[in-house]
């Protein structure tokens, strides 16, 4: 039977301070924060690949997705008030609205 030893660091942080806990492996760091700071947020190694992963990917679309629509504009009638930047502007803030509509689709 597993049995959780007492430590003998004791942390007291404000509410919104971090801290760095350094040590060798297998020591017991992680147990420590889980009893000590329950309701902390933790990330772990997989879950930071996924988001930068997710990131990566969604900023490649939409790159893509802005030259792809710049390309296509090259064969419209653009007025000349919105030609150059006042077009790019406005296609991002369409792309924007799009992902933003996406933005609560995966949540838990």
């Amino acid at each position: 039977m597993a049995q959780m030893l007492t430590r003998l660091l004791n942390i007291k942080l404000p509410k919104g301070q971090s801290a760095f806990l350094w040590g060798p492996r297998k020591t017991g760091k992680t147990t420590f924060i889980n009893a000590t700071f329950p309701e902390s947020l933790k990330y772990d190694l997989i879950q930071t690949v996924f988001y930068g992963l997710g990131a990566g990917l969604g900023w490649s679309l939409a790159i893509t997705l802005m030259a792809g629509l710049r390309e296509k504009m090259g064969y419209s009638n653009i007025p000349p008030a919105l030609k150059g930047t006042g077009i790019v502007m406005l296609i991002a803030g369409v792309i924007a609205m799009t992902f933003m509509g996406f933005a609560g689709m995966l949540s838990a």
